[in-house]
């Protein structure tokens, strides 16, 4: 008999969720940002639009296999003050994944810096001089 909602079905969820609130975040930031402050502010543009290009990448890959494996997503719905809950239909079962709202912001966090630090960096080291 087959699990109804395997780990790695969980994974895949959690994995699509946390993405999406991250793809948010940035574009909330890109919007809102006021980027005369800096000397290059072309450079944190490229930063925020190469990271969001990257994410969206590897989004199109998730909800296809989301698709694949028959998963549906549906938008969160506030618990309390302190937990959201999503509703994830995985094969026509009903899984209500619940997150502390401190938890999935340091998770979110956590992947952010990922996409940060995994940026192309220049080919060269040499300076422009």
């Amino acid at each position: 008999m087959a699990v109804p909602v395997t780990e790695q079905d969980k994974e895949l969820a959690i994995s699509f969720i946390v993405r999406q609130i991250l793809i948010s975040w940035l574009e909330k930031d890109y919007e809102l940002f006021s980027f005369e402050r800096f000397k290059i502010p072309e450079t944190y543009h490229h930063l925020i639009e190469k990271v969001l290009l990257n994410i969206s990448k590897d989004m199109r890959e998730i909800k296809k296999e989301l698709k694949e494996r028959g998963i549906k997503i549906y938008k969160p719905k506030r618990v309390n003050e302190s937990f959201i809950e999503y509703l994830v239909v995985v094969r026509g079962y009903e899984w209500n994944p619940r997150f502390w709202d401190a938890a999935l912001r340091n998770r979110v966090k956590d992947l952010a810096k990922e996409y940060i630090k995994n940026v192309k960096k220049p080919t060269s080291r040499r300076s422009g001089f």
